[in-house]
């Protein structure tokens, strides 16, 4: 084994001893602090299929998958008390199938949310209606959800990776028609351009490490995504690595007032992952592929 090759494994060992350990006592993944709290559900099937192919998360990855199963009311959301939304659910199943774990009611229900949520120009929501997340968030009826309901691109790109979904081609007609002149896609929810444009590139099944080469990220979010579209960056996202085995959080979550379609041009909160979680999940899958 080469020397970076050690590197690499140590970095993705010391990572994975971190994510284990950031479990809280009920065994969720907890992270992005926002006005509804912090997400469990959400991050939780994100960092447990970030982590199911790796040598020793294949168990956690396993007990995360159950937890969510108990969870289950025809989707998964932000968290419990969040309304069922396409993004969470998107990543349970993605879980779910990369574990082969797909024959039950929470998959095969998930799904049936998926595909009636798809709009008729081929993208998917975060969410599909305005009733359940205008309850919860307490606001009138005069006030507008155009944003939050409409297609998105982060959201669309993770769901059109799912082999339950390869029989929807207008999902990826949807990103194709989205691409933007340099390249890479745009998401509704994240700042940085890296993620989403991972996401889709791995939906359509082409090739990005010229952008990602090009792309000025340099957030270890924005460096792990890149090195997972082949960038040459993985010295770098190793030399980030703290000494507790994390990377710092710097996956900025953008949060539009729901009325706005175009989140660059509107009012917006901005959290990152403060327990360094959705980051350090980020990462670790991305070193493990480079290795």
């Amino acid at each position: 084994m080469t020397p970076a090759a050690k590197s690499n494994r140590h970095a993705v060992a010391r990572a994975l001893s971190f994510l284990l350990s950031a479990r809280d006592s009920d065994g969720w993944w907890r992270d992005f602090q926002t006005l509804a709290g912090p997400s469990d559900e959400w991050v939780t099937a994100y960092t447990a299929w970030s982590i199911s192919g790796i040598p020793g998360g294949e168990i956690a990855a396993r007990e995360a998958l159950d937890l969510l199963k108990w969870r289950w009311r025809d989707g998964f959301g932000y968290a419990a008390h969040v309304p069922v939304d396409c993004d969470s659910t998107t990543w349970f199943c993605r879980l779910a199938e990369k574990l082969n774990d797909t024959a039950g009611k929470e998959y095969r229900g998930s799904l049936d949310f998926l595909r009636s949520s798809v709009r008729s120009n081929g993208g998917v929501p975060t969410y599909p209606s305005a009733g359940p997340i205008r309850e919860f968030t307490r606001l009138p009826q005069s006030a507008g959800f155009q944003g939050w309901n409409s297609t998105h691109t982060c959201v669309t790109a993770a769901a059109a990776s799912l082999r339950g979904l390869k029989q929807l081609p207008q999902l990826r007609s949807f990103l194709q028609r989205v691409r933007m002149l340099d390249g890479g896609w745009s998401g509704y929810w994240w700042v940085s351009r890296a993620y989403p444009t991972l996401l889709a590139a791995e939906a359509l099944g082409v090739g990005m490490s010229p952008w990602a080469e090009r792309c000025s990220d340099l957030s270890s979010f924005g460096l792990a995504c890149r090195l997972a579209m082949g960038a040459p960056v993985e010295a770098q996202v190793m030399s980030l690595q703290r000494a507790n085995g994390s990377w710092q959080g710097s996956a900025q979550l953008r949060i539009p007032e729901p009325q706005v379609t175009r989140p660059a041009h509107g009012r917006c909160r901005i959290t990152v992952d403060q327990n360094h979680i959705y980051t350090t999940a980020t990462a670790i899958r991305a070193l493990h592929e480079a290795g």
